[in-house]
């Protein structure tokens, strides 16, 4: 039977992929922390999606961000998120804005719960993304940042995918 209450946190303490012991106000489990509530929105939004296209590219986007938190977790070994999961992001994000009105602009958060929850997703990424900056910035002098430039990129696309889903599911309303 698989134990789901270890108790090994209850020091302020909480181990990365490699078992190092790192204070849980740490910026690296801050950062690990907003990817996952990051992931979290993501999968409220998919839940109230209406658009099936919508569902289907949040769902690719919980998968990576699943990724991301692997890759920020375990520094030492080469990224798994890398600049091919940027391009397809980048490509998705034209194709579902190109039924969008020219010149589309900022909507109000909450034509609906499914348009809302995605600014509510877009806003959360963003954070998620500012965190990851602070913990580059953190390892500065490290020889490999320990946030993959293809992770930065990643994140800053997720918002526009999440506010272009935004749009969708406020226009299908």
């Amino acid at each position: 039977m698989r134990t789901t209450v270890t108790k090994a946190g209850d020091g302020g303490e909480t181990s990365l992929f490699d078992g190092t012991r790192v204070s849980k106000t740490s910026v690296p489990i801050e950062a690990l922390g907003l990817v996952d509530e990051a992931q979290a929105a993501l999968g409220m939004a998919r839940a109230l999606a209406q658009n099936p296209a919508v569902s289907e590219e949040l769902r690719d986007a919980e998968s990576l961000l699943a990724v991301m938190m692997a890759d920020v977790a375990d520094p030492g070994r080469d990224p798994l998120l890398g600049p091919d999961d940027v391009a397809a992001l980048e490509q998705t994000v034209a194709l579902l804005a190109t039924p969008l009105p020219d010149g589309f602009g900022f909507d109000l958060p909450g034509a609906n719960p499914s348009s809302a929850q995605l600014h509510v997703a877009r806003t959360v990424v963003r954070r998620c993304e500012r965190a990851l900056w602070r913990l580059r910035a953190q390892d500065a002098e490290g020889s490999r940042p320990i946030v993959a430039d293809a992770a930065m990129a990643y994140l800053n696309r997720l918002s526009d995918l999440c506010f272009v889903c935004a749009l969708i599911e406020a226009r299908d309303a």
